[in-house]
């Protein structure tokens, strides 16, 4: 007899996993503990999956070998059976294996899953999210690829100093900027990877690589094919984004008491106590759905346009 206590998967970010064995790479990290007395093994098992298939999947197909061996009735005893081969069904019960599973899980999330119909080595998984292949990944990496080397050959540095209105407002690097771009990326899948301008293809949270002043990055966002334009600041930018919408976030009440006819929505009300990043998210939103449902936003009522933007007849 042999027993399977605990199955854990644990996944890299943005790696999915496979329906075929021909479309996935595979590598495995397996504890195991043998005792001799209740003839069983007890196994920690970690199996990481890429999935290099065109499309996103939400399910995984596991082969639980173990468990072909359960009863007389699996698709290994039947094989068996048309073999000739009558050792596994005069064989007592307590000599067969079964696996007994304690959770599956990613991290530390438990998942849902069942056994195939007729078919007890088949596992089937569901995932709590749908997630793409790692093309995205590998567009990610290129792309940071070339950032290193565009800095190694110019004696600079990825970590170096922000802009002097960045200086100002207590930041030292563009790393401690970055954070800040971090968290207000949110927790949605990253769809897709997009060169400077590049359309957009596909719907969801899309990563544009683009320089980071602000007429020039929201630019290429203009020309990728953004129809409004979310955009955060503390010190002030008066500078709309034509020909898409700007709606200008304020991160703190003295530069939106300022600023005010230039400024939409005042999100440093959440740091003086008076609201919250709920009730703010929910305001961006709907302003969101009104701006694209024609409400000018103050960008288009002063007639602020980016200078950055490339203009043809």
């Amino acid at each position: 007899m042999k027993k399977l206590s605990n199955l854990i998967f644990a996944f890299f970010l943005l790696i999915s996993t496979y329906n075929t064995s021909a479309q996935v790479d595979v590598s495995y990290e397996i504890k195991a503990n043998l005792n001799l007395l209740s003839e069983t093994i007890d196994l920690s098992q970690i199996i990481r999956y890429k999935n290099i298939r065109k499309e996103k999947t939400n399910e995984i197909y596991l082969y639980d070998w173990s468990n072909s061996y359960k009863n007389t009735e699996t698709p290994l005893s039947n094989r068996l059976a048309e073999e000739y081969n009558r050792s596994f069904y005069l064989s007592s019960k307590n000599k067969r294996g079964f696996t007994k599973i304690k959770n599956i899980s990613i991290e530390n999330i438990d998942l849902v899953w069942v056994r195939e119909k007729n078919k007890p080595d088949i596992i089937k998984l569901f995932l709590p999210k749908f997630i793409d292949n790692n093309e995205i990944v590998e567009k990610l990496e290129k792309q940071i690829d070339w950032w290193k080397n565009y800095t190694t050959i110019n004696n600079a540095s990825l970590d170096n100093n922000p802009s002097p209105g960045n200086k100002r407002g207590g930041l030292t690097t563009i790393l401690e900027k970055s954070l800040g771009a971090v968290a207000k990326s949110g927790t949605s899948v990253m769809t897709d990877v997009l060169s400077y301008a590049e359309p957009l293809k596909k719907k969801g949270f899309n990563y544009m690589d683009s320089p980071g002043y602000d007429p020039v990055s929201v630019t290429g966002q203009v020309a990728s094919g953004s129809n409004v334009i979310c955009f955060t600041t503390g010190r002030g930018s008066c500078f709309g984004f034509k020909p898409s919408p700007s709606l200008k976030i304020a991160t703190n009440t003295n530069m939106y008491n300022n600023l005010e006819e230039d400024m939409d929505i005042n999100a440093g009300s959440i740091m003086d106590g008076e609201s919250d990043v709920i009730k703010i998210g929910t305001d961006i939103f709907e302003m969101i759905i009104d701006t694209a449902s024609g409400k000018p936003s103050k960008s288009e009522i002063n007639d602020y346009v980016a200078t950055d933007l490339p203009l043809t007849s």
